[in-house]
């Protein structure tokens, strides 16, 4: 039987991100046995939270889990780019069998434009802001305010919601050293959290909250109480409250989950919603050839690690200190 490498959930630490996965050199190699299976030789992946938060959250069942060579990861390229969600036989290993019929399988075809790092950079930061975009009508007429503008899915929010839906202005948040970095993405008013508060400049220089639309992608309460207390436009989440505390999460989604309903019900001007990601393979080849057209992978910073510096790769990842997007190389030197 052929077999490659690949990291498989290992729960050796999960107090760190590291911890959360072994590196396997014997996993058995795939083969195509059904129609619309494609053979994907990996040569590079990226990097994203969930990718360490779920074996984090499932380590209650590390017993069970630790000795099923489940493999983790999302985002690949190679000729082709996409998403192949895992466990149990996710991006993170050098061959991969896909089937675009099946759930959690994205694939398109790599634009000539894009180098592989910028490639495996893009289908989740893309996907993520495309589903929570369009949850928002006609956002060209709108004002946008990115929480966590300088990582990965903030850097392509900036892009998309100036750029790909031409919104009327553009705020984003991030510290310090990264204020010229996102300010080149695009963004209009880069609020430095580090240094001013974020409540006050948007009161200062958002002309009318009913156009206001705030997308959160760090989770933070005290956003979410902002959007509703003002009547903005909306309140958009892909996580809920980051805190350790489970009592922070149950706060923020039970604060959500209410104000939906009561927008529902027209007893709310905001609407409120936590989102995933859609795994929809047409709208990536769209977005991913305006990406490369437009040549907006020269804006979005890449971490390029090797294939021996997974482990300090993810601890990086999860430090919520990283400028855009980590990325790993699949192929041994």
């Amino acid at each position: 039987m052929n077999t490659h490498k690949g990291f498989t959930w290992g729960f050796v630490d999960t107090s760190k991100a590291s911890g959360c996965f072994k590196f396997d050199s014997s996993l058995p190699t795939p083969t195509i046995n059904k129609t619309n299976d494609l053979l994907i030789n990996v040569k590079v992946i990226s990097l994203n939270p969930v990718d360490y938060k779920l074996p984090t959250y499932l380590s209650l069942f590390s017993v069970i889990l630790k000795n099923r060579k489940l493999v983790g990861g999302n985002d690949f390229a190679d000729e082709v780019l996409g998403m192949k969600f895992g466990p149990p036989s996710g991006a993170f290993q050098q061959f991969i069998l896909a089937n675009t019929n099946k759930f959690g399988n994205v694939i398109v075809k790599k634009p000539k434009e894009l180098s592989l790092e910028q490639a495996a950079a893009t289908p989740t930061c893309l996907l993520t802001n495309y589903t929570a975009m369009s949850k928002v009508k006609d956002l060209s007429n709108c004002e946008v305010f990115i929480n966590g503008a300088s990582g990965g899915t903030g850097s392509f929010g900036i892009l998309m919601a100036k750029y790909y839906y031409n919104s009327k202005k553009v705020y984003g948040t991030c510290s310090t050293r990264n204020v010229s970095y996102v300010s080149s993405l695009g963004c209009d008013k880069v609020i430095d959290y580090t240094k001013e508060n974020w409540q006050e400049e948007l009161n200062k220089h958002v002309s009318d909250k009913k156009d206001l639309v705030l997308f959160d992608y760090v989770g933070n309460y005290e956003m979410l109480k902002y959007a509703i207390k003002n009547k903005t436009k909306s309140f958009i989440s892909i996580i809920p409250d980051r805190t350790t505390t489970s009592f922070a999460t149950v706060k923020y989604l039970s604060l959500l989950y209410w104000n939906r309903l009561l927008y529902k019900l027209s007893l709310s001007s905001t609407d409120t919603q936590i989102i995933n990601v859609e795994f929809n393979s047409e709208k990536l080849q769209e977005l991913i050839n305006w990406y490369g057209e437009n040549g907006f992978q020269n804006r979005v910073n890449l971490t390029i690690h090797s294939l021996d510096e997974f482990s300090e790769a993810m601890d990086k990842l999860s430090s919520h200190r990283t400028t855009g997007k980590i990325v790993v190389g699949m192929e041994e030197k």
